[in-house]
């Protein structure tokens, strides 16, 4: 196979490309089951929908694809749009009462999914709007209004908008959180949402992401009754096994033993609608309570099986359930993460600005500061200093350094340093996770008892950080992938060569950008056969093919060294960030420049984004990088 490197002698420039998927999930009279876009959105459908159609719905001007469906049949037409605003349901609901010359106001509230939707309905008219995924930046709305001519399109309609689900949008934080107010926890890229329900004694949860989802029971018998485990689990079975288009249905159940619990694993396959399941039921049944997890997947999507161990892998009791915590803007910096109780006002420690979240059995305390590092840093040293110091304040308390973790955190450098200390004859942690942002630092200091060591997991876990953009600045996607990120105030323009008689190559796609003293380069192959691994040594390769196409334009010597590697999820796809220092061969002594390689994977694509970044730029050049790398996503 040819080598990547002559292929980026000639780099690069890119195209936009905004995910567009629409794929059939399943059917039933009348209706077939649909998952548009990317989160997507699931929604009955009468007929096949297609892309466009919806006069209200304005195209935007960056997208090749469509961002609005419509489909008609069985005397209703249904029309779909995902729209990226800042309104609220309410005021988008408004204006496109204003599009359509119909007033809409509404009169119905609830949650979907985890979101605030409004509805409306008029003689011949139904329509809804479903707000973003709360604190997702950049996050889309939905709008789905149905139009029909007599009372069957009515009710056809209205059963259409019940089954409407929405995934979760937003990059993955996979983190250790309990499955609902319940005795089990584990780890997940999403908080479980309540569904809203008026059932005595069962309460639900769900998250839907990727085309998969996580559901969770929690029940009670009603007054004087108890759960008999087989009839319990015979009647979970039997609900599965009794919907409308359900064949080859096949079932398998073994005992499942969780910490000191006894449970049941049940594991049913089935076909609906031309579409393989499987779902995976962990059941705890008792005489007064039952909880029972599931998990549905796709059989053949080895994504869908990834997840799925690592959840099972990853599941636990817990005595104080890790459910109902907020996520908190600490500082106003960017700084971001889950707390179970709100942090303190700020306290003033010289130039440094200190937060406290305090429970009985947990202690965080966030310090924020403004660094000044003309250059680079060594995380490494720095990230042990700070630990030794705080041991050395602490003449009463005997910490054992147990280790030192190397993180990204949304692109950004973070070390997490674990430790034990002895409180009589108990073992406590202490965790330090500091983070270093283009011009502020946070560190994360917790201490935790052994009954809330979940706490201190989901913390340091939850934390994210969002470097802000100006008004101006410009989100474009790149390659097929769907991978995007800001840009700057411009657009780059990319270059598509695609040659029916390349053995290997179907398509590339590339741009390069100067911005200050930030040089951008992206990259995306995408192969007829099998892409390249993505691992270390082929990230060398390709910056050192990269720095010789550099080398040669500029007419000096460019040369990587990693430094670092970290395996990476982008909202669900796989891939690394390798950093490299770079030298040259007419560097200033104590100048520093260092390369971010970004590599993501899926099928046959093969997509890079390089950063390289000359420090001696100051705060732009630490901006620019931090930009970049924070605002990357997939599925935009």
């Amino acid at each position: 196979m040819k080598t990547l490197n002559r292929r980026l002698v000639a780099i690069l420039s890119v195209a936009i490309a905004v995910i567009f998927t629409v794929l059939p999930v399943s059917g039933q009279e009348g209706l077939s089951r649909w998952a548009l876009g990317r989160p997507s959105l699931l929604i009955d459908m009468p007929g096949n929908p297609s892309g466009g159609g919806v006069a209200w719905a304005e195209k935007s001007i960056y997208s090749i694809f469509p961002s609005a469906w419509s489909a008609e049949g069985s005397g209703v037409r249904v029309e779909v749009a995902r729209i990226y605003t800042a309104k609220s349901p309410t005021d988008l609901l408004a204006e496109i009462g204003q599009k359509v010359t119909v007033p809409m106001t509404p009169m119905g509230r609830g949650q979907l999914s985890g979101r605030e939707f409004v509805n409306f309905a008029s003689a011949n008219r139904i329509a809804a709007v479903i707000g973003n995924d709360g604190g997702v930046m950049g996050g889309a709305s939905w709008v789905v209004m149905a139009t029909f001519k007599d009372a069957a399109g009515r009710v056809l309609a209205g059963s259409i908008f019940e089954g409407i689900k929405v995934e979760r949008e937003g990059a993955r934080h996979w983190a250790i959180r309990s499955l609902g107010p319940t005795f089990l926890a584990s780890e997940l890229p999403f908080e479980l949402t309540k569904v809203p329900s008026n059932e005595s004694g069962r309460t639900r949860y769900e998250s839907s992401f990727d085309g998969m989802d996580v559901r969770v029971t929690d029940e009670t018998p009603s007054a004087g009754s108890s759960f008999d485990k087989e009839t319990t689990l015979k009647n979970f079975i039997d609900g599965y096994r009794g919907r409308v288009g359900v064949t080859d249905f096949t079932v398998t159940r073994e005992k499942y033993k969780l910490d000191t619990r006894d449970g049941d694993l049940v594991t049913m396959t089935f076909k609906r609608g031309g579409r393989s399941y499987r779902v995976y039921d962990i059941a705890f049944i008792e005489k007064q309570r039952a909880v029972v997890a599931s998990i549905q997947i796709d059989p053949n999507r080895t994504d869908h099986s990834d997840t799925t161990s690592r959840i099972l892998r990853t599941l636990k009791t817990t005595i104080n359930p890790v459910f109902g915590w907020k996520t908190y803007d600490v500082g106003g910096k960017g700084l971001y993460m889950d707390l179970p109780v709100a942090p303190s006002a700020p306290k003033m420690m010289g130039s440094v600005q200190v937060y406290n979240s305090d429970t009985p059995l947990a202690m965080t305390e966030i310090r924020q500061l403004e660094v000044g590092y003309p250059s680079a840093h060594d995380p490494d040293f720095s990230a042990k200093q700070y630990f030794e110091m705080q041991q050395a304040l602490s003449a009463n308390q005997k910490f054992e350094l147990q280790g030192i973790d190397k993180l990204l955190i949304d692109g950004l450098e973070a070390r997490l340093v674990r430790a034990t200390w002895k409180n009589g004859q108990a073992v406590n942690k202490r965790q330090i996770l500091t983070i270093y942002g283009y011009e502020t630092q946070w560190i994360v200091d917790m201490l935790a008892s052994k009954e809330t060591d979940l706490y201190m997991e989901r913390v340091m876990q939850s934390v994210r950080v969002r470097v802000p953009f100006p008004a101006t600045a410009v989100r474009q996607s790149f390659g097929t992938l769907g991978a995007s990120f800001i840009v700057g105030d411009k657009r780059l323009e990319p270059k598509v060569t695609q040659n029916a008689a390349d053995n290997d190559f179907a398509r590339e796609e590339s741009a390069t950008a100067q911005i200050d003293n930030t040089i951008l380069a992206v990259y995306e192959i995408v192969f007829k056969n099998q892409a390249p691994p993505i691992i270390d040594t082929r990230g060398q390769t390709f910056i050192d093919g990269f720095l010789r196409g550099l080398s040669k334009a500029a007419g000096l010597t460019l040369a990587a060294k990693q430094r670092d590697s970290y395996a990476i999820n982008i909202d669900g796809i796989e891939g690394r960030h390798i950093i490299y220092d770079i030298t040259a061969n007419n560097m200033k002594p104590g100048a520093v420049i260092q390369a971010d390689l970004i590599i993501l994977g899926q099928d046959k694509k093969f997509w890079t984004a390089t950063v390289i970044t000359n420090y001696e730029g100051g705060l732009s050049a630490r901006y620019n990088r931090a930009r970049i790398l924070n605002s990357l996503r997939v599925g935009m």
